[in-house]
């Protein structure tokens, strides 16, 4: 058998009936769409941070500016296109336009695209349909698949996954299958640049093998060239009317020397973590205060489904999941180079796409272990696993049943845009440029995020002020008739003159407010006398969580006074609007 990988035959579990194989990618979508849906109802209406500037961009695409680039990112340039927008837009406005609406959007979206993996899967392959299925339903379990985030990093999971499944049934020759790969490609390297190089190597993947495996009279497929030639008309565009364009931006940034690169060594080291048995049972990094640290523990057995892939890719009883092997270690290849080349702190949203690889890699061993023990399982089987599958996963994860906390930041936004909206009524027209200033860049973006969406969202024009052009670079340098500036406060710092304040916004009581200074001098001192004075600094900003409780004489005592505190800064910050 060697590393011969034949395109018909070979497989002991064959191919799926063309009515059962529809059958399942309908099954696929009305269950990610149910499960989507549930959780969407559990989301603030109010949105804060990214996915409120989201939300602004996909609200933008039935107006006079329609975005023809992605996401902003923080290095000044945007995510690559614009999909994700459009294929959210009709479902946002026709429900509302709110957080709810987005998350619903985002549902609809996710199981459009599983539905399309689905019955690509089924096309050629009973094994492959059973590597998505137990994928799928895997990375909804374990969180990484949240099918009603509408979050860009989020949003970029289900195509990704698709795109690599769906390359190994292209590999055949089929040239729906290169449609779906070249279109769900497109989406996830459109909506998060960090998975635009191991998608590009499964999109590569999947044309030459299309190529190589072509029917005789087959020319390239109508729906490959028109997908491709959708995914690079916004591109094309952006560049020929903004010269150089997003893109050329997003290459010099990728090509320059600013700041540190994550390096060979340390994606090596997350390859092996995520590949390893031990991130199955304990997934997520070594962080601190949010960034992965560099040095992670391989954990046991590290890159063990590497190898384990490996043997199914030369010795596999199964022509397609030999093939899908070949196309998920080729792709973990070009995550390593991708990861290795990530410059500044790294975030772990940045690697989104190693529990994909890592889950269908242990999916395509558990396939080739079922495919010998099994000789051939019925169609209905199929079908019945992938609808019982995502619900397992839904009840086992729980997610969509739990309410969304109220969020202390949710209510200032709300309270604040509800007094600037009574200022600007009886103005024509009023378009303001908003500034936000917080103790962190974290609680700037959120605010900003949700102030300039709930503004937007109730008719009143805004632009961003100075400092904040690259959240809405498509927005910058509008004409403004004010300037509306919202300052949130430390939880220790003094209100100071409020004279001329348009509103000033405190969630907590006199007494309250007294109480929170107390709790936080207290801790501060506590982690003076035990020489951890450099988290002082984050802790009088509110951020609390990094505290090591246990290095403490009196843990429990420190334990108690966190609670109360984290109890207190959760209502919200205090903020001071002024209008000039």
């Amino acid at each position: 058998m060697g590393w011969d990988v034949a395109v018909d035959g070979g497989d002991r579990w064959g191919s799926v009936p063309g009515g059962v194989a529809t059958a399942i990618g309908a099954v696929t979508g009305l269950v990610v769409v149910l499960v989507g849906v549930v959780g969407a109802l559990s989301v603030e209406s109010t949105l804060l941070g990214d996915r409120a500037l989201l939300a602004m961009r996909t609200r933008d695409v039935f107006s006079s500016s329609i975005p023809v680039v992605g996401a902003y990112s923080r290095f000044g340039w945007s995510h690559p296109g614009p999909w994700s927008f459009y294929l959210q837009a009709v479902p946002f406005r026709v429900l509302g336009g709110d957080g709810t609406a987005l998350a619903v959007a985002a549902a609809t979206v996710n199981a459009a695209v599983l539905g399309l993996g689905g019955w690509v899967a089924a096309r050629r392959s009973a094994a492959v349909t059973a590597v998505f299925t137990v994928a799928t339903a895997v990375l909804i379990v374990n969180g990484t698949l949240v099918i009603h985030e509408a979050w860009n990093p989020a949003m970029a999971i289900a195509p990704m996954l698709v795109a690599v499944v769906a390359a190994a049934v292209a590999w055949t020759g089929d040239g729906a299958a290169l449609a779906v790969v070249i279109g769900c490609g497109a989406l996830a390297a459109q909506t998060h640049v960090g998975v635009a190089l191991p998608v590009a190597v499964a999109m590569v993947i999947a044309g030459v093998g299309w190529f190589r495996h072509r029917p005789d009279d087959g020319g390239v497929p109508v729906a490959a060239l028109v997908v491709a030639g959708l995914a690079v008309a916004p591109i094309v565009f952006d560049t020929v009317t903004d010269w150089p364009g997003n893109a050329w931006r997003l290459v010099e940034s990728a090509f320059s020397d600013d700041l540190e690169r994550v390096g060979a060594v340390d994606a090596l080291r997350l390859i092996l973590r995520s590949t390893s048995p031990e991130f199955v049972v304990d997934p997520g990094y070594e962080q601190f205060f949010g960034f992965v640290v560099s040095g992670q523990s391989v954990g046991w057995l590290p890159g063990a489904v590497l190898v384990l892939v490996a043997l199914v890719a030369r010795y596999g009883a199964s022509a397609s999941l030999r093939r899908l092997a070949l196309i998920q270690l080729a792709v973990s290849l070009g995550a390593f180079v991708g990861i290795a080349g990530i410059r500044g702190p790294l975030h772990a949203y940045l690697l989104g796409v190693l529990p994909v690889l890592a889950t269908i890699g242990w999916s395509i061993v558990a396939a080739e272990v079922a495919a010998r023990l099994v000789s051939a399982p019925p169609a209905w089987m199929l079908a019945v696993s992938l609808l019982s599958l995502p619900l397992v996963a839904w009840v086992a994860a729980d997610g969509p049943w739990v309410d969304q906390a109220a969020d202390g930041d949710v209510d200032a936004v709300e309270s604040v845009v509800t007094d600037i909206e009574r200022w600007a009524d009886g103005r024509s027209n009023p378009t303001v440029a908003l500034e936000v200033s917080a103790p962190d860049d974290f609680q700037g973006v959120d605010l900003f995020g949700g102030l300039v969406e709930a503004l937007d969202r109730r008719g009143v024009g805004v632009v961003p002020g100075t400092g904040h052009e690259f959240l809405l670079p498509d927005r910058a340098g509008d004409a403004v008739s004010a300037t509306v500036t919202v300052v949130s406060l430390a939880p220790t710092d003094p209100t100071g003159d409020v004279d001329g304040a348009l509103v000033v916004y405190d969630p907590l009581t006199a007494a309250e407010r007294a109480r929170l200074t107390e709790l936080l001098g207290q801790l501060v001192t506590v982690l003076e006398q035990n020489d951890l004075a450099v988290l002082v600094p984050a802790v009088t900003n509110g951020d609390v969580d990094a505290v090591p409780v246990d290095r403490f004489e009196d843990p429990d005592t420190v334990r108690r006074q966190l609670a109360e505190l984290r109890a207190l800064l959760e209502r919200g910050p205090r903020l001071v609007v002024t209008v000039s």
